[in-house]
């Protein structure tokens, strides 16, 4: 975990990315065909939210029928928590335990979103 970089573990292909106009249900779809138990909230390549699958259930039991008329933008978590390429796996580790959650977003020098890393990649 010294020497590897967060390239070498992270998900980078046919990641379950959703518009900030996306239904309740494109959410869903995003989110169970995407396998991360996330759907990643992109304007012009760069993420503005994530969505967890516990934000969904948290929603659908705060607004119960209500929930279904949400958009992404009005569920997500703004300003998620990313880590550049290059940063090695050992400081990725790190920062999940510290921020005390399972995925973050994994961005290049532009800040656009490359791709994601998770908790359970790195064990």
């Amino acid at each position: 975990k010294l020497l590897a970089k967060v390239e070498h573990k992270m998900h980078a292909e046919h990641l379950p990315i959703v518009s900030l106009n996306s239904t309740f249900i494109d959410v869903i779809h995003a989110i169970s065909k995407g396998r991360l138990g996330l759907a990643l909230v992109n304007e012009d390549n760069k993420t503005k939210g994530i969505i967890t699958d516990g934000d969904l259930r948290r929603m659908m039991e705060a607004q119960g029928k209500n929930a279904w008329d949400r958009i992404a933008s009005d569920i997500m978590s703004k300003e998620p928590k990313s880590v550049q390429l290059g940063t090695s796996l050992h400081e990725t580790e790190d920062l999940l335990k510290q921020l005390k959650i399972a995925s973050l977003i994994v961005v290049d020098d532009n800040f656009d979103t490359v791709g994601v890393i998770q908790i359970y990649d790195l064990q």
